[in-house]
């Protein structure tokens, strides 16, 4: 197929191969671009969530020299205080593991050499790769459940991350319940 133009009917020189070669490339290139924005949107969701667990956290801050003096006076409140801080804490270790394995990047190679694929590119000499729709078309649909599980990958760590994060908040909004306690 090294016609540039594409038939858009069934003309007398295309076969029914050819009919399916040609969408099996636009629709590959399709979930590819629909791949590369959920990634990217996964990845937009992660500053989200990053910025708001920072903000959670820079809230327990002021409050550790307050609970710190509650618990050396001791009662109730001084525990109440402190199990709200760890529970925040405790909260924000696994949050942020999530956000970091979100973000983390994946660049396993296709299962062959593929002229889509980062990690070939990376290493390429320039060298255009050899024209032809099938093999494109094969090449796009190597690299599609690469893309699918790096996206899969991120959304989960997020849902994760989020139920995390929904904890701290949790607990930030118990610290400020039980801020009266302190004095």
């Amino acid at each position: 197929m090294s016609s540039s133009s594409r038939p858009t009917g069934n003309s007398a020189g295309s076969t029914a191969t050819d009919a399916r070669e040609t969408p099996g490339l636009e629709s590959g290139l399709a979930i590819y671009t629909s791949l590369q924005a959920a990634t990217q949107f996964a990845d937009t969701k992660v500053a989200v969530l990053g910025a708001v667990q920072a903000g959670l956290m820079a809230t327990a801050l002021p409050q550790g020299e307050a609970v710190r003096e509650a618990w050396e006076r001791g009662g109730p409140g001084a525990w109440v205080a402190v199990c709200v801080l760890v529970l925040r804490v405790t909260a924000f270790l696994p949050a942020v593991y999530c956000v970091v394995q979100a973000l983390r990047p994946r660049l396993g190679p296709p299962p062959a050499p593929n002229r889509f694929s980062l990690p070939l590119l990376a290493i390429a000499d320039g060298t255009p790769p050899p024209p032809g729709q099938d093999l494109e078309r094969q090449e796009i649909w190597q690299l599609i459940p690469v893309l699918a599980k790096v996206a899969v990958t991120k959304h989960r760590y997020i849902t994760r991350g989020v139920a995390w994060t929904g904890l701290m908040a949790v607990a930030a909004g118990l610290s400020l319940l039980t801020g009266p306690l302190l004095p």
